[in-house]
């Protein structure tokens, strides 16, 4: 969660006196090393698209949602767990934090936390449009799995 929290301080930071910091302003190589964990997700009135997925996210959420996920490059929207921390940041406009699990065809489940961040694209000071997303993934064995079966 340590990046989780420099990556909330560099949203505060790039901030200054918007709403919503400009996605512009954003700097990834500031957290380079944690590319691989970060989502960016457009948004408009009916639909969320992706604008870029890290390795382990598509990684994960292969594990949790079936082998066919990891050749598809989108977020799984129909997941129920994704859905709710979009559409919650969606609605609650400010940084967030989430904590939930993966598990829609899996035989073991996917733990998360996730930090999702509004950014706006358009720059504008009240307005956003873009949610960039911070996980952590941590997979349950198969073991701890079954003993609570």
């Amino acid at each position: 969660m340590e990046f989780q929290k420099r990556i909330l301080a560099h949203w505060e930071d790039i901030r200054q006196s918007r709403k919503f910091p400009s996605k512009q302003d954003f700097r990834p190589q500031n957290f380079s090393r944690y590319l691989p964990q970060l989502a960016i997700v457009s948004f408009d009135d009916t639909n969320f698209s992706d604008r870029l997925i890290g390795s382990t996210v598509i990684e994960m959420l292969g594990y949790a949602m079936g082998a066919q996920y990891q050749e598809d490059t989108r977020l799984g929207y129909n997941s129920q767990a994704l859905r709710h921390v979009l559409e919650t940041s969606k609605e609650e406009a400010q940084p967030l934090y989430f904590t939930g699990e993966l598990s829609e065809n899996s035989i073991s489940p996917v733990e998360f936390c996730a930090l999702a961040l509004p950014f706006s694209l358009k720059s504008e000071k009240d307005e956003f449009d873009t949610i960039i997303l911070a996980f952590e993934f941590q997979k349950k064995s198969l073991l701890h799995t079954l003993k609570q079966a």
